[in-house]
């Protein structure tokens, strides 16, 4: 990804989960990819969020990640949201929640213009001259809501399928 645009979807990234999602602190994914931001939070079981940023392409997914054991979120299984864990637990991408296919959030674009102008109204003490910031920022803001209306409740679900086991 392009390095100011994902300088830019990283500290938004950090802004949402510290505003949106506090419980959840910084973690590690199990490697040293600088293009992964990982947040990790126990409940019953040990649930992290990934922001994945591209090395190569200006894009990003989230993954969503349950652990049954204490290691880290790179030991469990990729997979769908149907798919059953391995001995650790299950990463999913976070676009699998809507769609039959991964889907990745492109911050080389700007969004459409009702989009962005909808957007601009909720976060009106923005500095949005800057075009890689509006991109990151919409794109990021975009994938969270989706993550608090989809990802946490198939978190909360899985917690209480599997955390009493």
């Amino acid at each position: 990804m392009n390095k100011l645009r994902e300088r830019y979807a990283q500290e938004r990234f950090a802004w949402r989960m510290a505003s949106d999602l506090p419980e959840f602190q910084t973690s590690h994914f199990g490697n040293v990819s600088k293009n992964l931001i990982c947040y990790k939070c126990k409940w019953s079981l040990t649930n992290y969020i990934t922001l994945k940023g591209d090395p190569k392409i200006d894009q990003f997914t989230i993954l969503v990640t349950w652990m049954m054991t204490d290691r880290a979120p790179v030991y469990a299984t990729p997979g769908v949201p149907s798919d059953s864990p391995n001995d650790d637990g299950l990463t999913i991408d976070l676009s699998l929640l809507l769609a039959p296919s991964v889907r990745y959030w492109k911050v080389k674009y700007l969004p459409p213009r009702d989009e962005l102008e909808k957007w601009m109204r909720c976060y009106p003490e923005l500095d949005l001259v800057d075009e890689d910031l509006v991109k990151a920022y919409f794109y990021i803001d975009q994938a969270f809501d989706i993550l608090l209306q989809h990802g946490i409740p198939y978190l909360e679900s899985i917690n209480e399928k599997y955390g009493n086991k």
